[in-house]
């Protein structure tokens, strides 16, 4: 499933379709604007800095938000414990070994997929700015750190739009457009994969009792998994 010369717009058509319905999704690091590529019944943000955090709560009720950093995420969540992990426009905020490091240990927490998306190398932005590109204050969390290409995603699948970045966060005009790319890790399929895809496809389109069985034992796995986290970052 690797895709090179995508339009803006093809890129994310195909990005939608290359992830699987599933039950549970971690977003790490939304922003303001939770992911929305992956439907689920379960969606979990873990959102470092507070003035986002407080917005993503007020504004996305059905969400489950969770304070902390993309290395809280690893710490706490455990193994196995999300179908998919989502990060976007993250992993270029943080040096490269520090990167590097946070993926290694996100893949373990997936059963399903991850997904990344980011710059297509390095692309300068935030580091002489008063205000984020939405006049908030978290211009620190949004300043590029590292610059990064699929050569560092040895075994992931790609979709790549080169010229996707026609201005940059603020809407200013870029002399020359940059490339973006979206690696995903596709994971063995295991049992509790295909279990809450299931369930995800049981949810929307059927009413019978062995469906509304599975989705309640999914509801109660995930809120399990979800009261774990919030103990341990109470620790």
């Amino acid at each position: 499933m690797t895709a090179y010369a995508l339009t803006p717009e093809d890129l994310w058509l195909q990005a939608t379709l290359a992830c699987k319905p599933v039950h549970s999704v971690l977003d790490i690091g939304p922003g303001i604007r939770p992911q929305a590529l992956v439907d689920c019944d379960a969606h979990i943000c873990f959102e470092p800095y507070d003035e986002y955090a407080s917005i993503l709560s007020s504004e996305h009720s059905r969400l489950i938000i969770m304070q902390g950093t993309w290395d809280d995420a690893v710490r706490i969540m455990p193994p196995s414990s999300i179908d998919t992990v989502v990060l976007l426009d993250v992993i270029e905020h943080l040096p490269k070994d520090e990167g590097r490091r946070l993926l290694e240990a996100t893949v373990s927490i997936a059963r399903s997929q991850v997904v990344v998306f980011t710059p297509l190398g390095f692309m300068p932005q935030g580091d002489a700015e008063d205000k984020d590109a939405w006049g908030l204050g978290g211009t620190d969390w949004q300043v590029h750190r590292s610059g990064w290409t699929p050569d560092d995603f040895e075994g992931w699948e790609f979709l790549i739009c080169e010229d996707f970045h026609r201005t940059d966060a603020y809407g200013r005009e870029l002399e020359t457009p940059h490339g973006a790319f979206f690696a995903i890790l596709n994971k063995a399929d295991g049992a509790e994969a295909d279990l809450a895809a299931t369930v995800w496809h049981w949810r929307r389109t059927s009413n019978s009792p062995l469906g509304r069985f599975f989705s309640r034992v999914a509801n109660r796995s995930v809120k399990a998994v979800t009261s774990f986290a919030r103990r341990r970052m109470q620790r």
